[in-house]
Order: structure tokens, then sequence, then C-alpha cells
């Protein structure tokens, strides 16, 4: 066992992993989850999908609903982890965690749980994945919102035009994944010109 939530528990086996229900009754969420994963699969642009889990296969062990879905490699970390941070060391960050959903907008599914726990990124490769998707869905939900709380507790002295940026977006968050990344990518620019990479110690 590599991790037990309130949902599922889950196991490790090989590059995958082998989540499965708690308890019967929550059948329908780990349901929701693979429909939800199937149909990013079937319908999203595939050079975006690194930042969602695949679905491998879906399985009933006495009378539990198991989703086997590809695992993180090594050296990814919850968002949890990271702590708070200079603007640029998050950037990267809310840059990829809007493409995440905004990929899985892109096909009708929101992710109904952006969460910092849910959110796994490499320190190093800068690399992020969106996991848990049994709270998806098809219908609106505030995926950009819940993007932009995570982002705004990590943020460290940010210069006051950012601040002023992540207030509005709290105060009236955007529906359009796409359309932010846009506005965050021209103040970044402004603020601090070209991107550069910079290595996350944590």
């Amino acid at each position: 066992m590599i991790h037990q939530g309130g949902t599922a528990v889950l196991y490790a086996k090989g590059d995958q992993v082998l989540k499965v229900t708690r308890d019967p009754a929550d059948n329908q969420l780990l349901k929701r989850e693979a429909i939800a994963l199937r149909t990013i699969a079937a319908e999203a642009d595939p050079t975006l999908m690194p930042y969602i889990p695949r679905l491998i296969e879906t399985l009933r062990v006495r009378g539990h609903r198991t989703n086997l879905i590809s695992r993180a490699p090594d050296g990814f970390v919850t968002l949890e982890r990271v702590g708070v941070r200079d603007p640029r060391d998050i950037a990267w960050i809310w840059r990829r965690l809007l493409v995440a959903v905004g990929v899985a907008h892109s096909t009708g599914i929101s992710h109904g749980a952006v969460l910092p726990r849910h959110v796994l990124v490499h320190p190093i490769e800068h690399g992020l994945i969106l996991v848990d998707w049994c709270r998806a869905g098809r219908d609106p939900s505030d995926d950009v919102l819940a993007v932009t709380r995570c982002v705004a507790a990590l943020i460290d002295s940010p210069p006051v035009r950012m601040r002023t940026f992540v207030d509005g977006c709290l105060a009236r968050p955007p529906r359009d994944a796409w359309a932010l990344l846009k506005e965050l990518d021209d103040l970044l620019e402004d603020l601090y010109g070209p991107r550069t990479y910079r290595p996350l110690h944590l």
C-alpha cells in the first residue's frame, strides 16, 4: 500500500497504481474517475496528456471497483511539500495547473477537487500531474478558482501587480483556463522578462 485516502486505497504495481475503493458504496466515485480519464484521453490534445493520469483498465475485486492508473515517476511530490516560495518558483506550477484543467475543460470534463494533495510536481524537471479525478463531472466547476487558491497560498512577497492579479482572480474567478494562462504569461513577461529555468529545491 502506498496511500490510504477517504475513498480509496492505492497499491503500487510497477509503473502503475491500483486504486481500490475502501467501501463498495463509493464505487460510483471511481466510475466517475474512469469516465473522465477515458474521455480526456480520447478527445484531448495528446501532446498535453502528461499532465493527466492514464487509465489502463477498470476491474472489480470482491465487489470493490478498482482503477488501474499510470503511476507518477519517482521524484514527484504533492504540492503540500512545496511550501511558500518566490513567485518565479510558483509561476511554472500555476501555468501547468491551468493547462491541466484547460485540457480537461476542452473535452467538457471538470476535475471538481483541485487541492494541493491532488497536485503532483517534479521540482527539478518541472513536471506536473493532476490526480484523483473521482469528483470529476461535466457540469461547470470552480476548477480555475481552485487552481488560483492552490498557488496563491504559496507565493511569497509577490510584486504589487501580481498580488493585484491574484486578488482579482480570487474575487472574480474566471472560467476560462486558457484565457487566464494568456493573461498570466503576459504578466510574468512584463515582471520578469523571458522565462528561465529555476530548479525548485525542497
